[in-house]
């Protein structure tokens, strides 16, 4: 959580990686999980962005919106994966069918939530996902 050394944009070098296209959606997560002390690690607009990044931080807990501007959460999945398999991942999205939820619950994701979100929920959801594994860098 809150002690990683933060990069100029803010971002820590480990805790929530956030791939949502809209702005505002991303500032409002950001928020919302740093307000309650959850630290950021990195912010993506799409699906390219993000595996540009993801290889360069040390994501816990993934939030990925379903509908990106260059595909779905689904189709990135397995490449974002590649570089960190014991991400914990959360979709987050206003159009998941039962067909797509089980989709996503075979490639790993832990949760699906419907929007508008619960802020509580998200909070809950994230810390326990946190709680749930070893610190970020921690060889077994």
């Amino acid at each position: 959580m809150l002690n990683n050394r933060k990069s100029e944009e803010g971002l820590a070098e480990s805790g929530v990686f956030i791939i949502e296209d809209s702005k505002v959606m991303q500032r409002r997560y950001r928020y919302i999980l740093e307000h309650n002390r959850i630290d950021i690690c990195g912010l993506a607009g799409s699906g390219r962005e993000a595996v540009l990044k993801f290889p360069h931080v040390r994501p816990e807990v993934l939030i990925l919106d379903h509908e990106l501007p260059d595909g779905t959460g689904l189709h990135i999945i397995s490449a974002l994966k590649s570089y960190h398999p014991e991400v914990a991942i959360i979709v987050i999205s206003g159009s998941i069918t039962a067909g797509l939820a089980q989709q996503y619950l075979a490639n790993g994701v832990r949760r699906l939530i419907s929007k508008p979100i619960n802020e509580s929920q998200l909070v809950v959801m994230v810390r326990d996902m946190m709680a749930s594994r070893p610190p970020a860098g921690v060889a077994g």
